[in-house]
């Protein structure tokens, strides 16, 4: 497929006027805040979108689009993706949305900390960009609903003082399954996200595409896509400090043991579909742990639990360990001992009909002061005795009882003093408001929960949370804490989510690296110098990375030229 020699394409608007359309192929996963008003300064113009991934995962890329007229009714669609051996990956794997820009609070894109007033600021991933109205002239948001089947807008940016509440996750509102028609204004940009799902069994090779932007049935232009598909497999993630250790992934929190169903009018079947398309949400961006399908609560609500497992183990997701189970906090008094010892046998014995083991990790309280955690000794040993694990979020307790923990969750910035700790006692570590979910920036959010956490050796990204703010950021007294935007039937996807996702995939490819080298290293010691030398220095590389600065893009293509280079003499006979 030849690339478009121009950046700008002549079009008919109406039956009239000539106009001009640009596009830029630009980085998707940008520190850059892209609005209607500024030129990408970090994009290519009328440039090919190129991605490069390996089996078993999604990779996106975007483009921007700016006309000097206004249209209505604009597509865009892909075509299937084709390799010179004749491989096809379909375009149903191609997954195009329109990054919507809305009204945010003032400390959009770079903090979850709540400001005054609103600002313009990319964030949702829609379908139907007509989902959420944007008014700005009065700075406000309006969200589409359709009662009786009659078309609405609710405004949903009050300030807190007025807003009468609006929860959209009863309320009938629901994006569309596939990209609709879209708008374009004179002279505005609009970005769109590219997201291309490689599945284990596809070919690798070098696929090339276009996607079509459309107007009344004319092609307005073709964006070309070039796909190299490599051979690798992506693994599981590992821990930087033992490859044969899982590195965790979850989030905190969601709907327990009645999931939706107390909210939607006891519907149980829109209850569990729904539950189901928050965990396949999750298993597609990497985050394979459930948690919250309930905590323990003697018998009630069981079968909850159990439609829950069971709709994990369907989508793949990992139930072993199994996190939270059932709360062991407190104990203090025989009595409240006695009790928690009667939990942790009656959930061995439970979860074990569920699940097939015991790898249990209760919850051992929630960010627990030093009284609280010294009051709670009796129930960590209760579970202990038990053969369970205890688990608990909060500061270091190093000086009291940090002992029986096994699973410190620690609250704030990774640090690797905290890390060699736990690792030193025998436990582990993982990690949640270093930032908490809410900045906008998707670039920041990938590194901050992949490179950032593994390169310091956590074994778990376990950040709070999936779903805790509302559509109303003005509503939120101190934290604007989400990654997702929830409507009745579904969610909705953010740049941030989809940072996320990269973010653990760069813990994936890492992952590989490491696992290569090690075998280079073991194979080439006394026996082939150059192999040895090849897999240190993808060692050297790995660990020369700054986390903290490092440009993460640049950083996976070169993980993946040292991958290249051990797997070429790994084959060498």
């Amino acid at each position: 497929m030849a690339a478009l020699g121009v950046a700008g394409v002549a079009f008919a608007a109406g039956e009239a006027q000539a106009a001009q359309l640009d596009y830029w192929a630009v980085p998707a996963l940008s520190n850059e805040m892209r609005l209607p008003d500024r030129e990408p300064t970090d994009g290519e113009k009328g440039g090919t979108l190129r991605v490069v991934a390996c089996r078993d995962e999604f990779e996106p890329a975007s483009f921007v689009l700016k006309s000097d007229a206004d249209l209505s009714g604009v597509t865009v669609s892909a075509s299937d993706l084709k390799s010179a051996e004749g491989a096809v990956i379909q375009k149903a794997k191609v997954d195009l949305k329109v990054i919507k820009v809305w009204y945010q609070n003032c400390n959009a894109w770079y903090s979850y900390f709540n400001d005054v007033g609103l600002k313009l600021c990319p964030e949702l991933l829609l379908n139907d960009e007509n989902l959420v109205k944007v008014d700005e002239q009065k700075k406000a948001n309006f969200v589409r609903v359709r009662y009786d089947g009659k078309e609405d807008y609710v405004w949903v940016s009050p300030p807190a003082d007025i807003d009468p509440g609006f929860r959209t996750r009863t309320e009938p509102v629901n994006d569309a399954k596939t990209i609709q028609p879209f708008a374009l204004e004179k002279g505005r940009c609009k970005q769109f996200f590219a997201t291309f799902r490689i599945d284990k069994d596809a070919k690798p090779g070098l696929y090339t595409a276009k996607i079509s932007v459309a107007h009344a049935g004319k092609a307005l232009a073709e964006i070309p896509v070039r796909l190299r598909v490599m051979k690798y497999v992506l693994p599981d993630p590992k821990t930087y400090y033992d490859t044969t250790a899982d590195f965790y992934t979850m989030l905190y929190c969601v709907p327990g043991m009645s999931g939706y169903v107390d909210e939607n009018g006891k519907d149980r079947r829109q209850s569990d579909a729904k539950q189901y398309a928050r965990l396949k949400n999750q298993y597609d961006h990497n985050v394979r742990y459930p948690l919250y399908f309930g905590m323990w609560n003697d018998y009630q609500n069981l079968e909850y639990v159990e439609n829950a497992i069971k709709q994990a183990r369907a989508i793949g997701m990992k139930l072993d360990p199994f996190f939270e189970a059932w709360g062991c906090s407190g104990g203090a008094s025989a009595g409240e001992y006695y009790a928690r010892k009667r939990q942790a046998e009656i959930t061995s014995k439970e979860y074990k009909r569920m699940l097939g083991h015991t790898n249990l990790y209760p919850a051992g309280g929630e960010e627990p002061g030093p009284r609280t955690v010294v009051a709670s000794r009796n129930g960590w040993r209760a579970a202990h005795e038990a053969g369970q694990n205890v688990m608990c979020n909060g500061g270091d307790r190093r000086h009291f009882c940090g002992y029986a923990d096994d699973f410190r969750v620690g609250g704030g910035f990774a640090s690797k003093h905290e890390s060699d700790f736990m690792h030193r006692i025998k436990g582990k570590i993982g990690n949640y408001a270093g930032p908490h979910t809410g900045p906008e920036n998707p670039d920041y959010m990938r590194r901050m929960h992949g490179m950032n956490l593994y390169k310091k050796d956590y074994d778990m990204m376990y950040n709070y949370g999936y779903i805790e703010g509302q559509w109303n950021d003005l509503r939120a007294y101190c934290y604007r804490i989400t990654l997702v935007y929830e409507t009745r039937d579904g969610f909705i996807d953010t740049l941030p989510w989809e940072g996320m996702r990269e973010g653990i995939d760069d813990i994936r490819y890492a992952t590989l690296l490491q696992t290569l080298a090690e075998r280079c290293v073991k194979e080439g010691k006394q026996k082939n110098v150059d192999k040895y030398y090849t897999g240190r220095k993808a060692l050297q590389f790995l660990a020369n990375v700054d986390e903290e600065k490092c440009d993460l893009a640049a950083v996976r293509l070169e993980m993946l030229n040292h991958i290249e280079k051990m797997d070429a003499v790994l084959s060498e006979k």
